[in-house]
């Protein structure tokens, strides 16, 4: 198998029913037995031993890199903004009537970047052990948990490593978090350690201070950072946090502390807990979800099995990585390319393109990567941005595009050759380095749109679909997949069964339900809260995911919405809000939709924020004075009267029924 994918080795049933009673499907390939360790080697058993795998198989090989800031670059510009009147005498002058246009300067960083600085694996496990020890040598023991409170970077993953080396337990928390969220990830988890970058420092201080009775007294004895203190509000931090009592260290102090009193490697068992990742709900403050060794591992077992069965990986792989690593998506598909042998080059949000960088080339064009990694919100802003760009070339480049896009989708779900028309998207191909091969996307469905339009003029698309309680994934489907609105197959490490929802109308006999896993993947709790893991894990080990699905004859699954996205209208239809918004979102002009109903309503109403870069070309093409969205939203410029009909185009294409048409918009620019 000489290409990434051969369609032709597919089967024509991705599941297999494996209890007719209850209707229990499984994988294909995963019909005789649940995958739990990759390559089926069952020494493989915990997180560190991953690590140890891959030093073993790829050892110089490199692993992680990562760009260091050279300068930072302050450009001032002119920015216009409106002004209302202040007093009556400016309401009656000459521009009575109209906004003040005023002008205020403002300082615009950017970054100059170094090129890419590699590890290999040797240097990742030289990384991972020193600091192991390190940590064991400041006191921390079996189960001790740290908090890691830091953007994803090398020394965040390392870090986790590290923890796995000697069996202590990872606590994620965005980076984004305030006080409050940090507060509480490191007082429910009786967090011993946080682990930080340097410009977080004077958060960690206010939470200290306000909340000493709760943390310090009761389990926190050490803050470790990274990066050089700065500024004076830095260095002011790290003395606050020392007069509390708690102990602060340079990430590199701690790793010369463990080269000097190394300790042995004591990674957990498979049962034990290795990682605590938040999780949001509907209401009330975030879940801590218990995640194994096992859980983790036998995640990983299921997706090597599907890699190793359909899909051709080179040696000389990259992936940009930018997503939140407190996020379990962002976390497994890292492990997986430690595994795999992938290198994982990191970037950030701000210099992933190059408009935010001066004297050097953006993360992307960089990296060159061959695996990106996104949410549907990413995928379609750059889709978005691409169509801008393709429209302000002008109405024949813009047809021509289109109709190219058009004629590729149909050639392809014909498998009938397309590489003439290729040629047409090398541009698109190169704003994203040139090589890449596919792009994954997960943490929400992806639209039907967005997935053609980058199957078409970029590469192929892996939609995964899971939760954090199953450890990231429960379906993924596989490249080239011609039908777009399904999430494919079962994870070979999972079973699935569909359960009926009885007050919404489906039932598992018509092949509909409630999707529940059951596997090694599935966690076993939430943390401190058995009220609410009674009600997802049932006795003999479902997990209710609360999304309503749908078995296709070729054994896929296709999701329909969450159950309490699922809205009763006034006669008697349920619409779907999810998926009626990640439809509406393609919109050219949408930067983001709220689509609300409610039992009362025929159909539903969709409040919008406009996409300022389409709005402020509108405007221009339409001769009107552009400042602001405030100028669009609050006339009557016909804006609204475009994008009502650009939205209904868009339902009638999907076929959407009437009531999952919307009655009405709602212009907002907050």
């Amino acid at each position: 198998m000489s290409k990434l994918y051969d369609p032709s080795i597919y089967p024509k049933t991705w599941s297999t029913l494996v209890n007719k009673d209850e209707s229990i499907y499984r994988n294909i390939i995963a019909a005789d037995g649940l995958y739990e360790h990759p390559n089926n080697d069952t020494s493989f058993a915990t997180f560190y031993d991953l690590l140890k795998y891959s030093v073993s198989k790829y050892t110089d090989k490199i692993a992680i890199g990562d760009r260091e800031v050279l300068e930072t670059i302050t450009e001032e510009k002119q920015v216009k903004s409106p002004t209302t009147p202040t007093s009556a005498a400016d309401d009656d002058n000459d521009h009575h009537g109209e906004e003040n246009i005023k002008e205020t300067t403002k300082k615009w960083n950017y970054f100059k970047l170094s090129p890419y600085n590699w590890l290999n694996y040797i240097q990742v496990f030289e990384h991972v052990n020193q600091f192991g020890s390190g940590l064991r040598h400041l006191g921390l023991e079996k189960g001790s948990r740290v908090l890691i409170y830091a953007p994803t970077s090398k020394e965040w993953l390392l870090t986790a490593f590290a923890c796995a080396s000697q069996s202590f337990e990872v606590v994620t928390a965005y980076d984004t978090l305030g006080e409050d969220g940090l507060k509480h990830a490191a007082i429910s988890t009786e967090t011993s350690t946080i682990f930080t970058k340097v410009d977080k420092l004077p958060i960690i201080a206010r939470v200290c201070k306000d909340s000493a009775a709760d943390i310090i007294s009761k389990s926190l004895k050490n803050v470790i950072y990274y990066g050089e203190p700065i500024t004076e509000d830095h260095q002011k931090s790290i003395s606050e946090i020392e007069n509390l009592g708690v102990k602060i260290h340079f990430l590199e102090n701690v790793k010369a502390l463990g080269k000097q009193n190394p300790y042995d490697p004591n990674p957990s068992g498979a049962a034990d807990t290795a990682l605590i990742m938040f999780t949001s709900g509907s209401t009330g403050q975030p879940k801590g979800v218990l995640i194994s060794n096992k859980n983790l591992i036998s995640l990983i077992a299921g997706v090597e099995g599907l890699i190793s069965s359909y899909i051709n990986l080179i040696d000389e792989e990259y992936i940009l990585a930018y997503l939140p690593l407190a996020h379990i998506l962002e976390f497994i598909v890292e492990s997986i390319c430690i595994f795999r042998g992938i290198a994982i080059g990191y970037g950030t949000k701000q210099t992933i393109s190059n408009d935010n960088v001066r004297g050097c080339l953006g993360d992307i064009q960089e990296l060159r990567p061959t695996i990106m990694i996104g949410v549907p919100q990413v995928w379609d802003t750059i889709r978005s941005s691409i169509l801008h760009t393709v429209q302000e070339r002008g109405r024949f480049i813009s047809k021509l595009f289109n109709s190219a896009v058009t004629l590729k989708s149909f050639l392809a779900k014909r498998s009938l050759p397309t590489g003439p028309i290729d040629v047409l998207f090398k541009k698109v191909k190169d704003q994203v380095g040139g090589r890449l091969k596919f792009i994954i996307t997960g943490g929400a469905p992806i639209s039907r749109e967005t997935q053609n339009f980058f199957e078409m003029t970029l590469c192929p698309v892996i939609q995964g679909y899971g939760m954090t309680e199953t450890s990231g994934l429960i379906a993924v489907q596989m490249p080239g997949d011609k039908d777009l609105d399904t999430v494919g197959a079962p994870v070979p490490s999972i079973e699935i069964k569909l359960v009926d929802v009885e007050e919404l109308g489906y039932f598992s006999k018509n092949n509909q339900g409630e999707v529940w896993v059951r596997g090694a993947t599935v966690f076993q709790n939430y943390l401190n809260n058995q009220e609410e893991t009674k009600k997802t894990l049932t006795d003999d080990g479902w997990l209710k995911t609360g999304d309503v699905g749908q078995w296709l004859p070729d054994g896929k699954l296709r999701l329909i919405d969450r159950i309490k996205n699922l809205v009763k209208l006034s006669q008697g239809e349920y619409v779907a809000l999810e998926k009626v918004e990640s439809v509406y979102k393609t919109s050219l002009y949408v930067g983001n939709i709220c689509v609300v109903a409610n039992s009362y309503m025929k159909q539903p109403v969709g409040i919008i924020f406009p996409n300022v870069k389409a709005a402020a070309s509108w405007a221009k093409k339409n001769g009107v004075n552009f400042t602001g969205l405030a100028d669009l939203i609050n006339s009557s410029s016909g804006y609204k009267k475009q994008i009502m009909a650009d939205i209904n185009d868009i339902a009638k294409k999907n076929g959407f029924a009437k009531f999952e048409q919307l009655q009405d918009i709602i212009l907002d620019e907050e």
